[in-house]
C-alpha cells in the first residue's frame, strides 16, 4: 500500500515544521512503513551531503553570509515586540516553503548532479580481499599472514607496512607487490601505488591486468576520469579484469 505521505510531509518533519497534531501519526507511520523510512533516510542523507558540499565550497564565513542573506530576503522587516499570531503563522509558512524548496533542490542534486559519484564508484570497484597464503613457517609467510589479516580488516596502513617488508625481501613476489600497491592507494599514497602497479603492468605475472585496472582506479580516486579511462581501455579482452573495466567505463 502506497504511503499517504509526500516529500512535502517528509521535509516538514525533518525540518521540525510539522504540526503537533500530525506529528504522532507521522512518527507511527515512519516506524511501520519501510518505504517511508527509505524516503526519509534519502532526504536526510542528501541534506547532509549537500551541507558538507556547501561548507567545503564556501567556507564557514561565506556560508553564514549566505544564510543571513536568505533571512533578509524572506524577512525584510524586523520583528519588534510580541509577534502576532497571524504574523507567526505567516513566518512559519514561509519557512515551510523554504524547507520544501530546499528538499526539492537536494533531491535533484542527489539523482542528477551527484558530486560524490566519483568516490562511490571508486569505493565500489576498489573493494577487494587478500587471499590467505599457505604458511610454511617462514618469516615472509608470517608477514603475509599479518598483512592479509590487516588488509581484510581495512587496516591498510598496517597492511602496507607488512607488505613493504615482503617486497623488499622478495621483489619478484607479484602477489605482495600488487596488494602493497592497493594498500598504498587506499591510504592516499597514489603516486607510490602507481609505481607498484606500473612495475606489474610491464611484467608477465598473473597480476599484470589487475595492475592496469587498479592504475585506472588510482586516477579515479583523484577524480581524473580521463586518465582513468585511458588505463581501463588498456585492459585486454579475455583477461579477468576486462569485464569490470568495461563496466566501470560504462558507469563513468
Amino acid at each position: 500500500m502506497k504511503s499517504k505521505y509526500t516529500m512535502d510531509d517528509i521535509a516538514r518533519y525533518a525540518e521540525g515544521l510539522m504540526e503537533a497534531s500530525e506529528l504522532q501519526e507521522f512518527e507511527a507511520a515512519l516506524a511501520a512503513d519501510a518505504e517511508l523510512q527509505e524516503q526519509y533516510n534519502l532526504y536526510t542523507e542528501a541534506e547532509g551531503k549537500l551541507k558538507q558540499h556547501i561548507a567545503a565550497e564556501q567556507g564557514e564565513e561565506e556560508l553564514r553570509a549566505t544564510l543571513q542573506g536568505m533571512r533578509k530576503e524572506f524577512f525584510s522587516a524586523p520583528v519588534i515586540g510580541n509577534t502576532s499570531p497571524v504574523r507567526a503563522k505567516v513566518v512559519k509558512l514561509m519557512w515551510r516553503k523554504v524547507a520544501i524548496t530546499a528538499a526539492a533542490a537536494i533531491l535533484i542534486g542527489l539523482f542528477l548532479w551527484q558530486p560524490w559519484q566519483g568516490e562511490d564508484l571508486y569505493t565500489k570497484y576498489a573493494a577487494t580481499e587478500m587471499v590467505s597464503s599457505v604458511e610454511r613457517g617462514t618469516h615472509t609467510d608470517s608477514l603475509l599472514a599479518n598483512a592479509t589479516k590487516a588488509f581484510n580488516a581495512k587496516e591498510f596502513t598496517s597492511a602496507a607496512t607488512y607488505l613493504y617488508e615482503v617486497v623488499e625481501a622478495q621483489p619478484e613476489n607479484s602477489f605482495a607487490r600488487f596488494y602493497y600497491g592497493v594498500s598504498l592507494m587506499q591510504t592516499g599514497k597514489t603516486e607510490l601505488a602507481r609505481g607498484a602497479f606500473t612495475a606489474l603492468s610491464k611484467g608477465s605475472s598473473a597480476f599484470k591486468d589487475e595492475a592496469v585496472f587498479y592504475m585506472g582506479l588510482s586516477y579515479l580516486k583523484d577524480n581524473d576520469k580521463e586518465n582513468c579511462k585511458k588505463w581501463l581501455q588498456q585492459v585486454p579482452a579475455g583477461s579477468g579484469a576486462y569485464e569490470k573495466a568495461q563496466k566501470l567505463l560504462q558507469d563513468l
